[in-house]
């Protein structure tokens, strides 16, 4: 067998591995007052407006229709750019509004940048909608991306999503791309 051959199949079995684990790494846990009610990819947000985020890469933070639903349900994200993806919740009916802090930790992107962060106010029966759009290629690494809904430093909820290569996310290309992946 060609050392190239032996290297290609040596590579995929790795990434194969690093994928499996993360993919296991990538689950959900939520904690009272909140309730997870969707996670997973958008294929093409609306922005509304912007807002100062001075903890994000960028500095601020795109706002989008709340009322928006996930398109795909998955922990399985392509490197796609205009991919969103994240999470929507919901505060048990009667609680008390929350200042909750969003945190997306990620491998590092080129800029050495792993975590960021910015202020979601929470009410009772209203969702939440929170996520992250590949803006731009240096966003766009692989790995688990996990995020946290914090209440004065208190964990509500974390939802882990695996980044990769087309191949780890088929219903999501077929379900944004759809007939564009053939052409």
């Amino acid at each position: 067998m060609p050392v190239r051959r032996r290297i290609a199949i040596h590579t995929l079995a790795v990434l194969a591995g690093v994928f499996s684990f993360a993919a296991a790494a990538a689950q959900n846990r939520v904690t009272d007052p909140l309730r997870l009610v969707d996670h997973g990819v958008i294929c093409d947000v609306t922005i509304t407006g912007r807002q100062d985020a001075p903890l994000t890469e960028s500095g601020t933070m795109n706002l989008v229709d709340q009322g928006r639903q996930i398109d795909v349900t998955t922990r399985f994200v392509p490197m796609r750019p205009g991919l969103s993806f994240g999470l929507r919740t919901r505060l048990a009916d009667g609680s008390a509004p929350i200042e909750a802090d969003i945190v997306v930790t990620h491998p590092p992107m080129s800029t050495g940048t792993t975590t960021q962060s910015w202020p979601a106010r929470m009410t009772d029966g209203a969702t939440a909608l929170n996520l992250f759009t590949f803006e731009h290629d240096h966003e766009m690494v692989p790995g688990l991306w996990t995020f946290f809904v914090l209440d004065r430093g208190t964990v509500l909820a974390e939802q882990g999503f695996v980044v990769g290569p087309d191949s780890s996310a088929p219903d999501v290309l077929a379900t944004c791309f759809g007939d564009a992946l053939t052409s």
